[in-house]
């Protein structure tokens, strides 16, 4: 279920990479708080706001002609939904805050925060470029799903660290877990991160349902 903490060095999405970060995953439900403070509501009020606003996008997505989007999200997309707080170490030698890829689910929301050095940066025609967006905006870009459903891109991108510790809240919208991956060209087989093998070995028989493949890729990105 992706719920509860993440230690330091727990995942990486490329092999040979160290990420210097930790984490704590929530959704709607399941989840395993360890505080006993304020905080718990608040991540509970802007979990359920940014589900809100990726249902939101889902649907101006299917207005928009997105036919394969339709029957993606009525089911249990909402309780698969996840949100990921990540405390990323000051910059240290050999360590990465997160590993260039694409996102394997249907829409990513990230809260834009104003702390120096330490960014997101999406790869743009072979160079990095740091996002940029006012604090408290939300950055938005499609995942893998989202690429297949509607032949779009899912941007590569990667987190780097700075000088200064930071915190970063992440939010992953997915289809229902039964939904079927919709077929690929060859080259988003070779693009994106869902399809690719992220692990020293994988199967050559991929599962069919988003559910099932997405369990497969968070075993993949282990490094426990």
């Amino acid at each position: 279920s992706q719920r509860g903490s993440l230690p330091r060095g727990a995942e990486a999405g490329a092999l040979g990479l160290r990420e210097a970060k930790e984490g704590f995953a929530f959704g709607a439900t399941g989840n395993r708080w360890p505080w006993r403070t304020s905080a718990r509501a608040v991540l509970e009020t802007a979990h359920a706001n940014l589900t809100r606003a990726a249902r939101r996008v889902v649907e101006l997505a299917v207005a928009a002609g997105v036919t394969r989007l339709e029957d993606c999200c009525a089911g249990d997309a909402t309780e698969e939904a996840l949100s990921r707080l990540f405390a990323y170490d000051a910059y240290e030698e050999g360590f990465t805050g997160s590993s260039p890829h694409t996102d394997w689910g249907l829409l990513t929301l990230v809260v834009a925060d104003d702390v120096a050095g330490g960014s997101l940066e999406f790869d743009d025609g072979g160079a990095w470029r740091k996002a940029s967006a006012p604090t408290g905006a939300l950055i938005a870009n499609a995942g893998d799903f989202m690429a297949l459903a509607a032949d779009t891109a899912s941007p590569f991108h990667r987190v780097v660290l700075g000088p200064e510790k930071r915190l970063s809240l992440v939010f992953f919208f997915y289809p229902d877990s039964q939904t079927p991956i919709p077929p690929a060209t060859e080259s988003q087989r070779r693009t994106l991160s869902i399809l690719k093998c992220q692990a020293e070995s994988c199967s050559a028989v991929r599962p069919d349902t988003f559910g099932a493949l997405i369990a497969s890729k968070w075993r993949e990105v282990s490094r426990s």
